[in-house]
């Protein structure tokens, strides 16, 4: 139904992998065929050292092929490996935060068919492959999905 929201909690305690390269099951199979607005939250533990760059937050299986990541000047391409927003240091109180409100939304053009999703946390620099740090313990990311049709 146009308009329903679809919330998925992600706590990092529970993926498997790397802060910085969590891996989960999603059952996708919940949201009808549609399009879909997404918007997220995020919020972690405290971090060990405090940092004043934001961290860029990717989830390649997600289908945001609307994000183009823009490249410097001499570079031959641009990136939409996946990108959803940033997550930053909430004012030096040395955990991340990011609430919905602190991006733009994504656009899906359908329902996302991967179970398995990577969230992925990066450095805001050119290889933006780098993992970020430092990182917190752990996290909790919830994607909310409104449908649009």
């Amino acid at each position: 139904m146009k308009g329903e929201i679809y919330n998925f909690v992600l706590f990092s305690s529970i993926g498997d992998g790397t802060v910085a390269n969590k891996s989960f099951f999603v059952d996708w199979s919940i949201l009808p065929e549609s399009r879909y607005k997404l918007t997220f939250s995020f919020a972690s533990s405290t971090l060990t050292n405090s940092t004043t760059y934001e961290a860029m937050l990717f989830i390649n299986e997600i289908g945001c092929s609307n994000n183009v990541v823009c490249m410097g000047p001499y570079a031959s391409t641009a990136n939409n490996a996946g990108f959803i927003g940033i997550i930053r240091d909430s004012s030096n109180q040395a955990y991340f935060s990011t609430s919905v409100n602190d991006n733009p939304p994504s656009y899906l053009r359908g329902r996302p068919s991967a179970n398995q999703i990577t969230v992925r946390i990066h450095r805001n620099n050119a290889i933006i492959e780098t993992d970020y740090t430092p990182l917190p313990d752990k996290y909790t990311l919830i994607l909310s999905l409104e449908q649009l049709d």
